[in-house]
């Protein structure tokens, strides 16, 4: 099947084991360029390895502030975001209120979106 990724670029997080590999194989394969995640460098690296061409890898911590920057920092021109990861922090909920955490990889993207409080 041609879903017409062909020249697109994507950033999938959480991409190195499970479904985010998967995703990012399936990504490739369609021709989509790929940008792998994950915390450490071996395994981002024997990701990348496994899935082949159209593949690059950036080891980042992705629930820290710096491992976000470094990731921004080695990918351009991104068409699609698999967002393959989850943060789970303590956090101060009031009844009714939206939380938006400012380290968050969305908020990286978008700062300030609408009805979400950080």
């Amino acid at each position: 099947m041609d879903l017409g990724l062909k020249g697109k670029r994507a950033v999938v997080t959480g991409s190195t084991a499970g479904i985010g590999f998967a995703v990012a194989k399936g990504l490739a394969r369609e021709g989509a360029f790929v940008y792998v995640n994950g915390r450490t460098e071996a395994r981002v690296q024997k990701a990348v390895a496994e899935i082949g061409a159209n593949t690059e890898g950036v080891a980042a911590d992705l629930g820290a502030l710096t491992g976000i920057q470094k990731l921004f920092a080695c990918v351009k021109d991104v068409d699609i975001l698999v967002n393959n990861l989850g943060i789970f922090a303590k956090l101060h909920i009031e009844r009714g209120q939206n939380c938006y955490p400012p380290h968050s990889l969305e908020n990286a993207l978008h700062p300030h979106p609408q009805g979400y409080a950080t």
